[in-house]
């Protein structure tokens, strides 16, 4: 089996727990190392446990085949992603600048949609969402905006939010009698 090169080793880190993969040290491994790791330790399971949660796999063979096949979050290659990035800030400053052409880079409101539709589909890039969801704001928009987002990226932004949300301060405020002295 060979591991696909678009796999980033992070998300292999998370493959070797997610899967109860026996591989020792696993964080000081680099990735071609921790690749033979992987490999190794998969050989030597008869079974695996499914994850319905990021990976979707039921089991040995769609694990393999997940890991052969290319990374389906990295679909943009680094030159892409770049313009993707320089489309969302441009977008960014239109939204920014109280949604007027004249101080964004846009020549007409046709081009700035143009360029909204295509960040979109890349709601997986955290600044193609952070566009997409200003633009919603603008009142002069056409329809109401919904980036397209994988269900790995949505269960972490789902486990952040909620370790937000348990970390928010709140006041509590407790009745009874409270006794001040002053010397």
């Amino acid at each position: 089996m060979k591991i696909h090169t678009s796999h980033s080793k992070k998300e292999l880190l998370e493959i070797v727990s997610s899967f109860d993969l026996n591989v020792e040290n696993k964080y000081d491994l680099n990735k071609s190392e921790l690749v033979i790791a992987i490999n190794k330790a998969i050989s030597l399971k008869d079974e695996i446990p499914p994850d319905d949660e990021y990976f979707f796999v039921e089991n040995k063979e769609e694990l393999i085949e997940y890991l052969e096949s290319p990374n389906q979050s990295k679909v943009l290659t680094i030159k892409e992603k770049n313009a993707l990035m320089l489309i969302a800030k441009k977008v960014i400053i239109y939204c920014r600048n109280g949604f007027y052409l004249a101080s964004s880079g846009y020549d007409s409101y046709d081009s700035l949609w143009v360029d909204v539709k295509y960040l979109e589909k890349y709601g997986d890039v955290p600044s193609s969402r952070r566009a997409v969801n200003l633009m919603n704001d603008d009142p002069k928009k056409y329809e109401k905006l919904i980036p397209i987002i994988s269900k790995r990226i949505l269960k972490k932004m789902e486990k952040s939010n909620e370790l937000k949300r348990l970390q928010q301060r709140s006041l509590t405020i407790t009745q009874g009698k409270i006794f001040l002295s002053f010397d």
